[in-house]
C-alpha cells in the first residue's frame, strides 16, 4: 500500500471519527490521539502526523458545542480569535521592523566610523560592462 493511499484512509477514518465527536459531549466522544487510535486501529503517531491541525480544530469546536454556544456566539469567539491573531502578527511585524532599523543605524555608524559617506550606501550599484565577452581567459 502506498504511503499516499495510506494517509488517505487515515484522514477518512479521523474525519470520520471527528463528525461525530464534534457534535457530541467530550466525555462520550473524547478528541485525544489516544483515543483516535483506539477508534481507528491507527498508530497514534501517524495520526499526530497527517492530522494535526484538524484534531486541534476539532477540539476546539467539541468544548463550544458542550459550553452551549449558539452560532452566533461562536462566530463572535471565531472573529475574536482572528483578530487577536491579527494582532499577533503586526506586534511581530512591528518588532522585526524595529529590529531592522537598529541595525540599518548600526550599519550606518560603522560606515561613517570607517571614513565612508553614510549616502554613499544609498547610491545605486552600477550595472558591470559586458560589451566584451570575458568568457574563455
Amino acid at each position: 500500500m502506498s504511503s499516499r493511499s495510506k494517509e488517505e484512509e487515515t484522514r477518512n477514518k479521523v474525519r470520520e471519527y471527528l463528525r461525530t465527536a464534534v457534535t457530541e459531549s467530550p466525555d462520550e466522544y473524547p478528541i485525544s490521539y489516544m483515543e483516535l487510535q483506539r477508534q481507528t486501529g491507527i498508530d497514534r503517531r501517524t495520526v499526530k502526523k497527517h492530522m494535526r491541525d484538524e484534531i486541534e480544530k476539532a477540539q476546539k469546536e467539541q468544548e463550544l458545542n458542550a459550553s452551549g454556544t449558539t452560532p452566533a456566539e461562536k462566530e463572535k469567539i471565531a472573529f475574536q480569535e482572528k483578530i487577536e491573531a491579527r494582532d499577533q502578527h503586526i506586534e511581530e511585524l512591528e518588532e522585526k521592523n524595529e529590529r531592522l532599523l537598529k541595525k540599518l543605524m548600526l550599519v550606518e555608524s560603522n560606515a561613517q566610523r570607517l571614513g565612508i559617506d553614510p549616502d554613499e550606501l544609498y547610491k545605486p550599484v552600477r550595472r558591470p560592462d559586458q560589451s566584451v565577452s570575458n568568457a574563455g581567459r
